[in-house]
């Protein structure tokens, strides 16, 4: 299941997106294209993934119901409803928290250590 979270335009193009897999983990996926990618690493195309395994992710949804709900209609809104009940409150509140950002991925990776929850980042 995958729900774009945040899609910026200009002369770098950013898109990143939530996705829990067949095995339960959740990804933040993202793709960066153009000026800053080839300025900083000689390519225009950068792609990436933060992966919370699926035994840490109870972990993440406490965490995030500690800071308070913050998920409002326009954040459901974006999550299809085949999700189930558990993992579409988990993408909304993602949604909520991160998806206002330019830089969701590197604040997510930063809430993640900050909360404690062990996660693995690569390039792809």
């Amino acid at each position: 299941m995958r729900v774009p979270l945040v899609r910026l335009r200009g002369p770098t193009v950013v898109a990143v997106d939530l996705i829990i897999d067949d095995a339960g983990d959740l990804l933040m996926e993202g793709q960066d294209l153009g000026e800053a990618p080839d300025r900083f690493f000689g390519s225009d195309d950068y792609g990436y993934t933060v992966r919370v395994r699926r035994a840490d992710v109870p972990g993440l949804r406490e965490a995030l119901l500690r800071e308070g709900p913050g998920v409002r209609p326009e954040h459901v809104a974006r999550v299809p409803e085949t999700a189930g009940e558990e993992d579409g409150l988990l993408l909304a509140q993602l949604v909520a928290r991160f998806g206002a950002s330019d830089r969701p991925t590197s604040e997510f990776m930063a809430w993640l250590e900050a909360a404690e929850i062990p996660f693995g980042f690569a390039t792809l």
